[in-house]
């Protein structure tokens, strides 16, 4: 698989989903839900997302692409994010920056959200995977994360960081802490800028 300057992948390594990656062949036009009324409803290339990752979530793949709505401005920084849940089900949903609250998002959101923060600049590449980790790491084994079910990834992501400044000053492993660092600095910078 190639990857552009218009796109990023994220792979999980467990390959215990392995065939639903396979299964994945892009935007796909079936069963499509959470598409608001007033949006423009049309197909956007592949070529021009923003960001495009697979998840490997305990409950299965997540595949998601984002894209800049024909409507974005500054003001009404409006993403598209289409792609797969884990269950199979096709989705496309708009998604307003300024209307996501990480305290109470969905995944899709906070997809959106990295897309957002990875296009103006900000080192946040990485967001939704580690919003993954975080909230099947304070879930247990029993999260079942979807595209759509929405939780308190500030708390985990914090949380998380947590765990991982203290592997580091333990066992003087601070790579995953310096990978998370950044991602949550840029999300906390957004957060407060509103």
């Amino acid at each position: 698989m190639t990857i552009n300057a218009h796109q990023s992948m994220m792979w999980a390594s467990a390959s215990r989903h392995a065939p639903r990656r396979q299964a994945f062949n892009g935007l796909q036009l079936a069963n499509l839900v959470e598409v608001p009324a007033n949006e423009n409803a049309t197909t956007t290339p592949m070529q021009n997302a923003i960001l495009s990752m697979n998840l490997d979530t305990q409950s299965g793949w997540i595949s998601a692409r984002v894209y800049k709505a024909d409507s974005f401005s500054p003001d009404n920084p409006m993403m598209l994010v289409t792609g797969t849940d884990v269950d199979g089900t096709t989705f496309r949903k708009f998604v307003n920056i300024n209307d996501v609250n990480p305290r109470n998002a969905s995944l899709v959101e906070m997809i959106a959200l990295e897309g957002y923060l990875v296009s103006s600049g900000k080192r946040a590449s990485g967001l939704a995977r580690a919003s993954v980790l975080a909230v099947e790491g304070a879930s247990g084994d029993g999260a079942r994360l979807t595209a759509f079910t929405t939780f308190d990834f500030v708390t985990a992501l914090e949380s998380l960081l947590d765990s991982k400044r203290l592997n580091g000053e333990l066992f003087g492993k601070w790579d995953e802490y310096m990978w998370l660092r950044p991602i949550v600095d840029a999300l906390m910078s957004h957060i407060s800028r509103g």
